[in-house]
C-alpha cells in the first residue's frame, strides 16, 4: 500500500521499469515509504504547530510555558541539527534548558516540519519520536490552555452542600488533629478553615497537592517546579467525590518548617435544625508554635518541657510557655476562629422557582 502510495504521487511508469529497491529512489537512493512517510508527518506536525500558535495568539499565551513539552537527549539531537529551527531555540536546546514557550515550541514544530521530507542525514527512529513527542505536548498544552481560559470565563458557582473534612498533622503521639464542617467554598477559603482550626497565624505560605496537582498563591516570578494553580479559583464541590468514594490529600503550610497536614474528606453532612456552620465537632492536641522547626522539633521540645532534668528544658518553657499542655484543645473556642473567616464571594447555584 505504501509502495502504491508513493508510486501514484511520483507519476506512472513503464512496466519494464525496474523497481526500486531498499535503501534507494529515483534521485537520491532513499526508501519511498520513508519520503511518504515523512511526507505525512510532515502535514500533521505543521498543522499541530499551526494551532498551537494561533491558541497561544488567541489566548496571549505566546510567551507562557509549555510544561507537558521536555525534550529527552535523542530529541535535542536531532532539533539542534535543523538550521530551520530558530538559533535561540537551538542554543536553549544546546544548554540542556527544559522550559520552552509555547511561540518557542510553534517555532520548533515549524522548524522540523520544513525540515522533515529532506532529513535523509538523520536517523529515521528518532525522527518519528521527536515529531510524535511535540504533537503529544502541543495536544495536551492546548487542551489545558482551552480549560483554564474556560474556567477563567465562567464565575465560580458555589453549592449548598456542607462537607466534613478531618485534618491531621503528622501521625506522632500525642496526636494533633480537626475535624470541621464547612459549606462548600473555595481551597483558598479552606486554607483560612484549616488556619482558623488548628490554631496557625497565617505567616507563611501554603499549598495544597490533590492528586498530582498544586494549589496555592501562583507566583509567576519564580519560574521553577510544576505549576501552582489558583487556589481561590477552585471550589470544593469539583473535588469532592460522589457516592462513597474517599478524597484525601495533603495541606502543606510553611515550607521551611514543612508542617504538612493530611486532609480527609469524610462525608457530606445533612444539618440538624438549628445547626450553624462553619464549625469545628471534633479534634485533639494543641497547635505547635509558629517557627519551632517542624513536626520532628517540636516533640522533642513537648519531651525537654516534661523533663526538668533535659539540658532543653528551660528553652522548651520559654519556647512553649509556663503553662503548656501538648493535648489542650476546645472545639468551641476553634468554632469562634472559623466563624471569624470571610470566606471569599462566589455566585451561589441558582435556586429553581417554586411555582
Amino acid at each position: 500500500m505504501v509502495k502504491k502510495t508513493a508510486r501514484r504521487h511520483a507519476g506512472k511508469k513503464q512496466s519494464a521499469e525496474r523497481e526500486p529497491q531498499a535503501g534507494e529512489n529515483r534521485a537520491a537512493g532513499e526508501p519511498l515509504a520513508r519520503v511518504a512517510a515523512l511526507t505525512e508527518l510532515t502535514g500533521y506536525l505543521t498543522e499541530w504547530a499551526k494551532c498551537l500558535s494561533q491558541a497561544a495568539d488567541d489566548l496571549e499565551l505566546a510567551d507562557a510555558p509549555v510544561d507537558t513539552f521536555v525534550p529527552g537527549e535523542p530529541e535535542r539531537a536531532v532539533l539542534t541539527n535543523l538550521e530551520t529551527v530558530p538559533q535561540a531555540v537551538r542554543d536553549k536546546l544546546r544548554r540542556g534548558e527544559t522550559r520552552f514557550t509555547a511561540g518557542e515550541v510553534a517555532a520548533l514544530a515549524l522548524g522540523l516540519a520544513e525540515s522533515l521530507p529532506a532529513a535523509t542525514h538523520l536517523e529515521p527512529t528518532a525522527l518519528v519520536r521527536t515529531t510524535k513527542g511535540l504533537i503529544d505536548a502541543m495536544h495536551a498544552w492546548l487542551i489545558d490552555a482551552a480549560e483554564a481560559a474556560m474556567d477563567e470565563a465562567l464565575p465560580l458557582v458555589r453549592t449548598d452542600e456542607i462537607y466534613q473534612f478531618k485534618i491531621a498533622l503528622g501521625k506522632e503521639d500525642p496526636p494533633i488533629w480537626r475535624r470541621i464542617q464547612i459549606r462548600d467554598c473555595t481551597l483558598g477559603d479552606l486554607h483560612y478553615y484549616i488556619q482558623a482550626a488548628m490554631g496557625w497565624d497565617n505567616a507563611h505560605l501554603y499549598e495544597f497537592e490533590i492528586e498530582r496537582k498544586r494549589y496555592g498563591v501562583p507566583d509567576g516570578d519564580f519560574g521553577w517546579g510544576e505549576e501552582v494553580r489558583d487556589a481561590s479559583e477552585t471550589l470544593l464541590s469539583e473535588l469532592v467525590p460522589d457516592g462513597r468514594k474517599q478524597l484525601k490529600f495533603v495541606y502543606e503550610y510553611d515550607f521551611g518548617d514543612s508542617w504538612r497536614h493530611e486532609v480527609k474528606y469524610e462525608k457530606r453532612i445533612v444539618p440538624e435544625k438549628g445547626a450553624k456552620f462553619p464549625r469545628c465537632v471534633e479534634g485533639a492536641g494543641a497547635c505547635p508554635p509558629e517557627d519551632c522547626g517542624g513536626l520532628g522539633r517540636y516533640y522533642g521540645l513537648v519531651d525537654a518541657y516534661a523533663d526538668p532534668k533535659d539540658e532543653g528544658h528551660d528553652y522548651a518553657r520559654e519556647r512553649l510557655g509556663r503553662r503548656f499542655d501538648p493535648a489542650a484543645f476546645d472545639p468551641k473556642k476553634a468554632t469562634k476562629a472559623l466563624k471569624r473567616v470571610e470566606p471569599q464571594a462566589v455566585e451561589p447555584v441558582p435556586q429553581a422557582k417554586v411555582p
